[in-house]
């Protein structure tokens, strides 16, 4: 009979299974596979925060691309201009500073601009312009608050009396919607300040008759005249009489057509129609001048080129 070393076969065993259990435990625990994952990871992650900076930068400079091309883009595209206005006026200039001097073409002038109004302005006691006139040419300068202020260089005369003027010329119009009317008398005056005190269709009528006293209207009737010819000749004599106005020069007057007085307060308004004539050529304007009393003398504190139709009210 043979008999087995069990306590041999037993520590057999548990060797095999020591060994077996070391093995698994040091394939975990290599250095050279730790190395290699910690390098793995920082690699990636080095990776990783460079790709998020990239995309940050794209993601910031890209709306600036885009705004600036669509500025670019709203440069450049062209506004809608209507210029219905500017041709309407232009065919007023036209037929304004255009005078011939055969009788028949004169009225066909004259025809053609009352075709301009709305109500074609009374002109009291104005001289039939005879001289021929040629316009030459003209430019906008101001189109705003119903006035339009043009820049005009015209001939008056013809062969060797001929003569070239260049002036402002204030157009007053109303309208809208590529339909326009002109509105009053032009004038040759460069503003700065124009107010329209009356905007409806009513027919203006210089026939009225106002109330004042003839003492005071007499010497009224003096400061005019004195305010015109300072008007049109000194700018220092006018600034003793008149506050903000600025004088024109290359304009005589002439006469005052027509003059309406109305106490205001402790003003008085004169609507005024005065003749004004640039080398023989006769004008005529509207002016609404505010007038006050100033150590028993008279000074005008404001001019507006207009007479409302309800003046006399």
């Amino acid at each position: 009979m043979i008999f087995k070393d069990k306590g041999r076969d037993e520590k057999k065993s548990l060797l095999r299974f020591r060994k077996s259990k070391k093995k698994v435990e040091m394939r975990h625990i290599s250095q050279r596979k730790v190395n290699l994952y910690f390098l793995s990871f920082f690699v990636g992650l080095i990776a990783i925060c460079a790709l998020t900076v990239i995309i940050s930068f794209v993601r910031v400079t890209k709306p600036v691309k885009d705004v600036t091309s669509n500025q670019q883009v709203v440069q450049e595209k062209p506004e809608k201009v209507d210029n219905r206005l500017q041709e309407f006026l232009s065919g007023y200039i036209e037929a304004y500073f255009n005078v011939s001097s055969d009788y028949s073409d004169q009225q066909k002038r004259e025809e053609k601009l009352m075709g301009y109004y709305n109500q074609v302005p009374e002109v009291k006691g104005e001289s039939k312009n005879s001289k021929e006139m040629v316009l030459i040419s003209y430019k906008p300068v101001t189109i705003d608050n119903g006035l339009a202020t043009y820049r005009v260089t015209y001939e008056v005369g013809s062969g060797d009396e001929k003569n070239r003027v260049t002036v402002l010329f204030g157009i007053p119009f109303e309208g809208g919607n590529g339909y326009y009317f002109v509105s009053g008398l032009p004038h040759f005056k460069a503003m700065e300040d124009y107010k329209l005190d009356d905007s409806s269709n009513a027919k203006l009528d210089l026939n009225k008759t106002d109330k004042f006293d003839e003492t005071k209207k007499e010497k009224l009737n003096q400061f005019l005249d004195l305010f015109f010819k300072n008007y049109t000749t000194s700018q220092e004599n006018l600034d003793v009489i008149a506050e903000n106005v600025l004088a024109i020069t290359g304009v005589s007057y002439k006469k005052v057509n027509y003059v309406f007085y109305k106490e205001e307060g402790n003003t008085i308004k004169a609507y005024v129609q005065v003749a004004f004539s640039i080398l023989d050529v006769e004008h005529s304007e509207n002016m609404t001048l505010t007038i006050v009393e100033r150590d028993g003398n008279y000074f005008v504190t404001n001019v507006e080129y207009v007479i409302p139709s309800d003046y006399y009210k």
